[in-house]
């Protein structure tokens, strides 16, 4: 539990420094997403995990769990391009903004691409958990599926 909160504000952190500062690139990008917003996905199936006597499989919930934070911080930006670019500051943390930013030619389907890249990453990672450990990951993963197709 501890070390799950040093990572949120660890997460947070790097989040509230690319604001100011800015993002390179879609892998910084990403870097801040799994730690902004992979421990608080991922906490509770650890502690599932944890009750069930199953702590061997906490790394790979932990990478089910950070992929689905990279696919939901894109899909969630998806949505907000347009209010982000108008309150940016000088680092917008915005896939779609950070990938025009960087010569994109379609910075929305490339950020699309890159979230499902992330889902895929989480469903194959997903098959490696114990019984029915994955199945809440899995329906995350499809409502973010569903989401993303919205986005087109």
């Amino acid at each position: 539990m501890h070390e799950a909160t040093t990572r949120v504000i660890k997460g947070q952190a790097e989040d509230l420094a690319a604001q100011s500062e800015g993002v390179a690139s879609i892998s910084s990008y990403k870097a801040i997403a799994r730690g902004k917003s992979g421990p608080l996905l991922s906490l509770p199936v650890e502690l599932a995990l944890t009750a069930a006597g199953f702590t061997d499989y906490i790394s790979v919930a932990r990478e089910v769990a950070e992929q689905l934070a990279i696919a939901y911080q894109i899909a969630d930006d998806l949505e907000d391009e347009c209010a982000d670019a108008r309150a940016a500051g000088p680092g917008c943390l915005n896939a779609v903004i950070v990938l025009r930013n960087g010569g994109c030619a379609d910075p929305r389907e490339a950020a699309r691409t890159h979230a499902a890249q992330a889902l895929r990453e989480a469903m194959r990672y997903s098959l490696y958990l114990p019984k029915e450990s994955s199945e809440p990951l899995l329906r995350c993963i499809g409502a973010l599926k569903a989401k993303l197709r919205a986005s087109m």
